[in-house]
Parts: C-alpha cells; structure tokens; sequence
C-alpha cells in the first residue's frame, strides 16, 4: 500500500465508474411466492450520450451505483411484501385443526377435503368444527343428556339413545316335561297340576348373548376412545402426535393422510420464511438507507485508489529496475566485447590474426596484406629501417579497420600501417 496518496478517493469515482461493464440493469424482478416476473417502477438516470455531432464515442451520465441499488431496493421490499402476505396466508398450517367457520378459506378447505370427507362421521352437517364431529361421532355412540344440570345418575331415553344399547334377553325355558303333576279335588275341566323346573342349560344361551353384547361394547368403548385420542385437541393443534397413536387404532391411518397432506404446505412456509429472514437482513443492512451505498461507495473508491496508485507505484518501480537491469546487463556485455575486441586487436597485432588492409595492386592486379604494428613507434621504426636499407619512403598511418561487437559497436584495431610517401 502506498505510504501516502496522491488524490482524495472521491477523485477517482468517476473513473471506477467508467469501468462498471455496461450491462442493460434489470428493470424486472421474478416472485419468489408466484414465479412470475414483475416490472418494477423505479426509473433509471444512466443513459449514453454523445457530447458532440462529430464524437462516436458513448458517453454516460448518471449514477448507476444509485440506479442498481433504487432497483433492488424496490425488488426488495415488494419480495418482502409478497412473502409475508403469503405467509400469513399458510399460517395455518401451523394450527390445522379447524374450529369454526371463522378459520379462514384455506384451512376450512383442506379441513373439509381430509377431515370431514375421510372420517365418514355421519349427520355432523358438513361441519367445520371438530367440536360438532366429536359430537356427532359420541351421539352415534353414546347416550347423553343435554339438560342444564346433573344428577349424577346416567340417563336413558332421555335425549338420544344408541341402537347399540338395546339389549332383548330372552327368557329361561323349562325342562320338556313337568316336574310333577297332581290331581285337584273337586269338579274341574283340567283336574291335574302340572310343574315345571327352569331347564339350567337354558341360561347359558342368555349368558352367551350377554358376554356378546358385553364384548361389543368393549369394542365400542375401545373404538370411542380411539377416536377420542385421535381427534383431542387443544389450541387448533392435534395434542397427540401421530407416533403416540397405537398400531391399533384404526383412526391412525387418517392421522398419517392428514399429516401427509401438510408436509408440502409446511415445506413451503418453512422456505418462504427463510427468504424472508435473508430478504430482511439484507433490507435491515443495505437497502433501507441511501446513506448504506454512499459508505459503499466511499469503501469501493477507497479501494480503487488504492489498487490504482498502488499499480501506478509498482510500474514506476518496474521501470526502474528493468532501466537498471539493462543497464547492468549492457555493461556487462560491453566489458566483454571490449575483452573480446582486444584480443582481436592482439590477434591483429602479432600476425595471428589480419585486420584485412590490404596494398595497392601491383603490375599483376594482386594485392598483398598490410602489416599491423601495434603503436606509432613500431611503424616509425620499421619506415625508418625502410628508409636505411631499402631506400623506400615510407609513412606511418592509422589502420582505419574496424570490426563490429556483439554489443552493435564497431571497434577498430587501434594499429598502424606504412604506405609510400607523397
């Protein structure tokens, strides 16, 4: 990060804006509750321009930070909106059992399409209260007594009496011929007494008939009480789960379709409240102040200027050492062409080597190499010796050769040649 900074960040927010890709903002939103897509309201202030007739290039004017977050924000609150309508509507779901009339469409209709349709409880009218259907069960079952007050005897014929608690015993017969017979004294048309005994075995069909009508109504309490457990009820809310019904019970399985028939209503409402806790965090935090995308508009140009001018420094730092390390390396290359080029011109100057000077073509048009003296001395000697023994005028120059270095310098041989005097 750099140490200091050279603009405010707010200098640089026309330029971060600049570089927002210019994608078409959503001027739609689709409902998470419906799926349907919606127009939305808010209008836009970005929009391309050109400043002048001659200028193709688009310019754009406006603030499209404040334009995306005007969009959500709306998107928003409408979702919010939309979501908690909803789910007051399936709140229901949470206290399913149906009380009155005054319970809301939604429930009354499931409430009728998998309580009332499926217990089959006979002349309960359609009800909507659970109150009415245990009652219409218990008088199918019961007998009751409807008066203001209670004696604390159980009553019979009194209101309603169920055809279950008649019972017609029949009476004990007798032995199949009498006991005894005695003769009256006197004048009269049957002048014998007869006697008969109760046939003992004749009770047992009355007991079987009664031990029946003892275990049906065994089953009956046990049916009643089934129903009774299944149905309970406090506060809208079954209060026996399905799982502490018995195997037994024969209402269970209405239990199960019952349940069965919430678990996607319930999975709805558990996923909408969960938008809605994200949803609202978001509306908490962000979008219900403008005052939110100018601190987030302050933190991103901050940032901004600090990725711009921390880049600009590192450039700067770049340059200066690959400047640096070209030079270095030049340098380097240059020491070893110059080591090169004087071994060259050692070469040159002890014969191993020519530099390619060559004379003037004699009478045969062939030319002969020069030969290099290393200093002006040598050559001044070998023109005088010339001059003593041979008779020749000869000059000393400079040898004008020059080989090219791999650093692109050309260096020349530094030598010296004799030629003949003018």
């Amino acid at each position: 990060m750099p140490k200091s900074y050279n603009r405010h960040y707010k200098d640089y927010r026309k330029q971060r804006q600049s570089k927002i890709p210019r994608r078409n903002l959503q001027l739609r939103y689709r409902s998470l509750v419906t799926g349907v897509w919606h127009d939305l309201e808010t209008r836009t202030t970005w929009a391309p321009y050109k400043d002048s007739y001659d200028n193709r290039t688009l310019k754009y004017r406006g603030d499209r930070e404040e334009d995306a977050f005007n969009l959500c924000k709306e998107a928003t609150e409408r979702q919010i909106e939309e979501i908690k309508s909803e789910i007051s509507s399936l709140k229901w779901v949470l206290t399913p059992v149906c009380s009155g009339y005054s319970d809301g469409e939604s429930r009354r209709e499931y409430w009728y399409k998998n309580v009332v349709s499926q217990l089959h409880v006979r002349n309960h009218n359609n009800s909507y209260n659970i109150r009415e259907i245990q009652k219409a069960f218990l008088r199918l079952s019961c007998t009751h007594d409807d008066h203001d007050y209670y004696s604390g005897q159980p009553t019979s014929n009194n209101s309603d009496v169920c055809s279950d608690f008649r019972i017609n015993l029949p009476n004990p017969s007798h032995e199949d011929s009498p006991f005894l017979v005695l003769k009256k004294d006197g004048n009269y048309a049957n002048n014998c007494d007869y006697y008969w005994k109760i046939n003992p075995d004749s009770v047992d069909k009355i007991i079987d008939q009664a031990l029946a009508y003892k275990q049906r109504m065994i089953d009956q309490n046990k049916k009643i009480d089934f129903f009774m457990r299944a149905t309970a009820f406090s506060f809208r809310c079954w209060v026996y789960p399905v799982d502490d019904l018995s195997e037994d019970n024969p209402y269970r399985e209405f239990r199960l379709n019952f349940e069965k028939g919430l678990m996607g209503e319930r999975a709805r409402l558990t996923e909408l409240e969960s938008h809605l806790i994200l949803l609202q965090e978001r509306w908490d935090s962000y979008y219900s102040d403008i005052e939110n995308l100018r601190k987030v508009q302050d933190e991103r140009d901050k940032a901004y200027r600090q990725r711009v001018e921390r880049k600009a420094e590192l450039r700067a730092s770049l340059s200066v050492k690959r400047k640096k390390r070209e030079q270095e390396q030049h340098e380097t290359l240059v020491k070893q062409v110059q080591a090169e080029m004087q071994q060259w011109r050692d070469n040159v100057h002890a014969g191993k080597d020519t530099c390619g000077c060559t004379s003037a073509p004699n009478s045969e048009g062939i030319r002969t190499l020069k030969v290099n003296y290393a200093t002006l001395e040598a050559a001044t000697a070998s023109a005088k010796s010339a001059l003593i023994n041979s008779n020749l005028h000869l000059r000393p120059y400079k040898c004008q050769a020059k080989k090219k270095g791999s650093d692109g310098r050309h260096y020349s041989c530094g030598g010296f040649h004799l030629t003949s005097a003018i």
